[in-house]
């Protein structure tokens, strides 16, 4: 017998053999896909709740596909005479930190984000189990934050789970602090200009994630600190706030 020639009972086994091996490939191939598609979905999530949590530049969540572009809000030295006057449901002392969020605001205001299923501070926000947290994409500017007396004053969809914020804190700071965070601003890259006796800085970039941005403004002991994700600002949200705070005049 040729003892290189396989045997009748290694021919029947070989397929068997091969179909196993076969299936074994097929299975190996769809426990990679299951993998990939659930890491994805993971990631997926995270990036949605990091934009909830906390609004950052796109640049921050998807540095990949983020673009930047002019910001919504245009600087503006002076603002429309009907705008002032009504800057400010309920008046907040010129140059102070106010007593609520309802002096920030101008009805005119309030009414343009309460149109876009926006709610201020909403009961949601109070649950220690979600803790969710808004402030600047720094480090070190939220540091700051962290450090002086402040008023939150946060526009979220009152149902929760669209991950759309605009968060502005006002915030007391001494003289040092003001120009410590205007030096920050600048080395990050936000643009900066003067405007109504102090110092106005922005920042936006829109991906296919959508918009986000911040803006700031600096004047006396206050410091405006404005967040906002996954929507763009309302055209003069923050003169909105400047009018309230510094009336024209005063």
């Amino acid at each position: 017998m040729d003892a290189d020639k396989p045997s009748a009972q290694q021919s029947a086994h070989r397929p068997t053999k091969t179909l196993v091996g076969v299936l074994a490939v097929l299975l190996l191939g769809a426990m990679i896909v299951l993998a990939v598609l659930w890491v994805r979905s993971l990631t997926s999530a995270a990036a949605g709740e990091s934009r909830l949590v906390a609004p950052l530049p796109a640049s921050t969540l998807h540095p990949s596909t983020a673009e930047p572009s002019t910001p919504s809000e245009a600087p503006a030295v002076n603002a429309p005479a009907a705008e002032v006057a009504d800057a400010g449901s309920a008046a907040a002392v010129s140059g102070q930190l106010p007593g609520s969020c309802d002096q920030l605001y101008s009805s005119a205001m309030v009414a343009t984000l309460t149109a876009s299923n926006l709610a201020l501070n909403p009961a949601r926000l109070d649950n220690p189990e979600d803790d969710v947290r808004f402030g600047p994409a720094d480090q070190q500017l939220r540091t700051v934050i962290d450090a002086n007396q402040s008023l939150p004053c946060i526009w979220v969809t009152p149902e929760g789970g669209s991950g759309i914020a605009i968060a502005t804190t006002v915030v007391v700071v001494d003289s040092a602090e003001s120009a410590q965070v205007a030096d920050r601003l600048r080395s990050l890259g936000f643009t900066c200009v003067d405007e109504r006796e102090g110092l106005r800085c922005e920042t936006q970039t829109t991906s296919v994630e959508g918009t986000f941005g911040e803006s700031h403004f600096l004047r006396d002991d206050l410091w405006v600190s404005t967040q906002y994700g996954d929507v763009p600002l309302p055209a003069g949200y923050t003169l909105d706030i400047i009018n309230s705070l510094w009336p024209l005049g005063k």
